[in-house]
């Protein structure tokens, strides 16, 4: 019988971001070797992307941030004014 051969894919990624999915997929029943070779024959059969990459618009990031009561209240107009005169926009 003939025995199969694969190659070996390294990738380097951040440890906590590594641990997480490593948790998610186990509740899911995968491992990172299942799920790799998934999203490869996935391409393979359809030469796209499994998913649909995107990058939050600022207004995305907006909306995301003031959902999750991610702001900050002024007292009123002129403090807030005071506020936005005392950023610095030479700095990148």
């Amino acid at each position: 019988m003939a025995t199969k051969t694969t190659d070996r894919v390294t990738v380097r990624v951040d440890p906590e971001l590594k641990a997480k999915v490593q948790h998610d997929l186990k509740e899911m029943g995968l491992d990172m070797s299942t799920l790799i070779t998934m999203t490869f024959k996935q391409i393979a059969r359809t030469h796209r992307l499994p998913f649909t990459p995107d990058a939050n618009s600022p207004m995305d990031i907006a909306v995301a941030n003031v959902l999750a009561g991610n702001v900050v209240q002024h007292g009123s107009v002129d403090d807030y004014l005071k506020e936005i005169d005392s950023y610095d926009d030479t700095e990148d």
